[in-house]
């Protein structure tokens, strides 16, 4: 189930197509971090697919390699890199 907002019409961020909501699914399946479903969608949103896919890429690269004790931080981590590199910042905010 998507989540739902009620912002003004002027103010609603713009949907997302089915493709960035398989990333968005991606992105809480690999980390198990349903709580960030938010954070996810704004990466996604603020991203672009390209992005975002290699950062998932990258994800699963370390994992293979490596023990993660924290999944979504180092997703986070990996996602905020790529966005710097491609001149978007990225914030956690509420």
């Amino acid at each position: 189930m998507r989540p739902q907002a009620s912002f003004p019409l002027q103010l609603a961020p713009s949907p997302l197509d089915e493709r960035s909501w398989y990333l968005v699914d991606q992105l809480v399946e690999l980390t198990g971090a349903k709580g960030d479903l938010i954070w996810w969608t704004r990466c996604v949103r603020r991203m672009g697919p390209g992005p975002v896919e290699r950062a998932l890429g990258q994800y699963r690269e370390a994992r293979q390699s490596q023990h993660v004790r924290n999944p979504a931080g180092l997703m986070t981590k990996i996602l905020k890199d790529i966005a710097g590199e491609i001149g978007i910042a990225l914030k956690n905010e509420t």
